[in-house]
């Protein structure tokens, strides 16, 4: 009677596996509890904008609302319902889920590379397949630079992206083991893993879309070179699966180089060509980082990062460019020799082909290396095969340095207050830490840290506008009068250029509101309307209708903060001549309501059902995303009950009527 035997080896790799996953639960318990920071509410806020996501008709909603990237990244926002349905949330919940799908995605890749170290021909690798993968796994799950990653809520994109390609990766290696018997049943695999899973990547986040040029990395080094695997996918197959994908990113890539740099220089501060420069020595920063982590290191904010104007400016340009073409020309020839190196080094900079070359987006992110560091450790295979004590003995000094410093990290991660202000201190000359600082500081009552940090940073970058804004919001804060910086802000912006966005506008409406409060007494509604109006006419915002439509509506808040119906009923007739949708005329109707002039609140909500609903709008399109008209009629109801029984008093009936235009 034959006697069942468990394979030894891989039961204990697995128990190690999985103490292994325990280990990263508790190292970064702590970090859950901290708060929701930056882009976590912008994204989030989704959940509440519509009302408590639990029907359909609001799911659809939450869905279209298009806070994050082109696609609208559908995956990735349907997670966050796993967490809350509404907002204001909990962070702790979501930060619990991201930590869940970090673990996978290490379970996943050591799932990956024990699948590539049992392809490969050399005895002294594939019988050690369970241990060497379970090096490979742990020492990415436990690396201090994910930290970023895995705590900051809104990155749960990058770890689903990650996890789809990760399982991409996986069912290509089990198509490319079934063909070598059952080549039809292989091949349905190799689909499978190139376009279900890189559908369900790009939906995470739009890098996914490199998923099959990343498989095409592992087909042509580990899948080809000192491999079992015999039979091959046929070069016409290849190109299809990899080449056409290949092609297309480049071209996509390719295009930002040769368009109208103005937007893109306004809005980040440099052109296209600029950033390709820059990431080179972005790349090797990373590289450095990854390889050699630092305690505390690593930041959500780097718009402090030393651009590149040209090769020799700075002259670390060129040599950092010319780093990286000897390192993917050697990954390239030694592919026969050292298939695993070769992967390690081709996959890495593969991964950042377009979050790291000419696409404007910020320079440098942490998260961005999620993915393509997965097989940074796995020429650590070729120290074991001629010492395997020495190799193992470094790889537990080594764990215990990266769980020690992601431990720390991840502590640091619960603390607002401290990891703000650190990462204020470690960057200097960012405008956003300094903001962020500032923001802290006000926060936890040190109004006067706050204003010292904010007052600082403007003189070090005296043309920021943000800057200047945000000091003169702290100014009327703390009731410090500074007529003659505001006067030369409203210069600044009429004679400069002036990249216009949401925080801008913030800006501009808690100036209103503070002044409304009576908590600015010192800004005059003539002088905000002149900030206003310096924006209206700047070259770079005058052409913009969406910009036009949103300092419009700024002014009519101006005007009826400060008692002005006639102007502010002129300005948001204007507005709503703008807008493309009826939502401006709700909001609108709720201001005017909120100020007690209710028949004009009653007016506003006629116009807007008159301007919207008719034939050519119905055909438009635009009024499917929301049931307007039982919102306007939900409106009207309320202001109708307020007008019998007012939680304000009515205004006295005026000569001024709302007219749209």
């Amino acid at each position: 009677m034959t006697t069942f035997r468990f394979p030894t080896s891989t039961v204990l790799a697995g128990l190690s596996l999985y103490a292994g996953l325990l280990l990263c639960v508790w190292v970064y318990w702590a970090g859950l509890n901290g708060p929701f920071l930056f882009d976590d509410s912008a994204n989030l806020s989704a959940l509440g904008e519509f009302g408590k996501v639990d029907t359909l008709q609001n799911l659809l909603l939450y869905l279209d609302s298009r806070v994050a990237g082109p696609t609208g990244r559908p995956i990735s926002m349907l997670s966050f319902l796993l967490n809350a349905n509404t907002w204001p949330a909990h962070s702790w919940s979501f930060k619990y889920t991201n930590l869940m799908i970090h673990l996978l995605n290490g379970t996943l890749l050591y799932w990956v590379v024990i699948k590539l170290f049992r392809f490969n021909i050399l005895p002294s690798i594939s019988d050690r397949a369970e241990w060497l993968a379970l090096s490979v796994a742990l020492l990415w799950l436990l690396h201090p630079f994910h930290v970023t990653t895995t705590l900051y809520v809104v990155q749960r994109m990058t770890l689903l992206s990650a996890l789809f390609s990760l399982c991409g990766i996986l069912a290509y290696l089990h198509g490319r083991q079934a063909m070598q018997s059952h080549p039809i049943k292989g091949y349905a695999w190799m689909v499978v893993a190139l376009v279900p899973c890189t559908l369900l990547a790009l939906l995470s986040k739009e890098n996914g879309v490199l998923l099959p040029v990343l498989i095409g990395v592992i087909e042509f080094t580990v899948l080809r070179q000192q491999s079992r695997l015999l039979k091959h996918p046929a070069p016409t197959v290849s190109f299809v699966f990899f080449g056409v994908p290949a092609l297309a990113v480049m071209i996509y890539v390719s295009r930002f180089l040769f368009q109208d740099q103005t937007f893109i220089v306004l809005s980040r501060g440099f052109t296209a060509f600029q950033r390709g420069l820059t990431e080179g020595r972005v790349l090797l920063h990373y590289l450095n980082d990854l390889l050699i982590p630092k305690l505390y290191s690593g930041s959500l904010l780097n718009d402090d990062f030393p651009l590149s104007t040209s090769l020799l400016a700075p002259p670390t340009t060129a040599l950092a460019l010319f780093a990286i073409l000897v390192l993917i020309f050697f990954a390239w020839i030694i592919r026969k020799s050292y298939p695993l190196l070769s992967l390690a080094i081709l996959f890495f900079f593969v991964g950042h082909a377009l979050e790291s070359t000419v696409v404007p987006l910020d320079v440098y992110y942490e998260h961005r290396n999620y993915l393509p560091s997965i097989f940074l450790f796995l020429p650590i295979a070729y120290a074991a095969q001629t010492h395997a004590r020495l190799t193992a003995t470094v790889f537990v000094v080594v764990l215990l340095i990266f769980t020690g410093f992601t431990a720390a990290k991840s502590k640091l991660w619960s603390n607002e207050l401290e990891l703000v202000l650190l990462w204020g201190s470690q960057h200097p000359d960012s405008i956003r830490a300094q903001r962020s600082a500032a923001n802290v500081y006000f926060e936890h009552g040190l109004h006067d840290k706050a204003l010292q940090t904010i007052v600082a940073a403007t003189e070090k970058h005296p043309k920021d506008v943000k800057l200047r804004l945000h000091r003169t919001v702290l100014y009327c804060m703390t009731n410090q009068p500074d007529q003659v910086f505001f006067t030369d802000t409203v210069r600044l912006i009429e004679t400069s250029p002036v990249f216009f966005d949401s925080h801008i506008s913030d800006m501009l409406e808690q100036l209103t509101n503070l002044g409304s409060a009576g908590q600015c007494g010192w800004l005059r509604q003539d002088e905000l309307t002149s900030l206003t109006n310096a924006l209206m006419t700047n070259p770079a915002i005058k052409s913009d209708r969406t910009h036009e439509l949103t300092l419009t509506h700024l002014k009519g808040l101006i005007a009826l903060n400060n008692h002005n119906k006639a102007e502010a009923l002129a300005m948001f007739a204007h507005t709503l001549e703008l807008s493309a949708e009826p939502k401006t005329g709700l909001l609108e109707a709720s201001l005017l309501a909120t100020h007690g002039y209710y028949p004009d609140a009653l007016a506003v909500l006629s116009a807007t059902e008159n301007r919207f609903f008719n034939k050519q709008s119905v055909e438009t399109g635009v009024l499917t995303k929301r049931d307007y008209l039982a919102e306007i009629q939900h409106l009207r109801q309320q202001i109708e009950q307020d007008i019998k029984q007012p939680s304000l008093p009515a205004k006295p009936e005026s000569a001024e009527k709302f007219t749209p235009k």
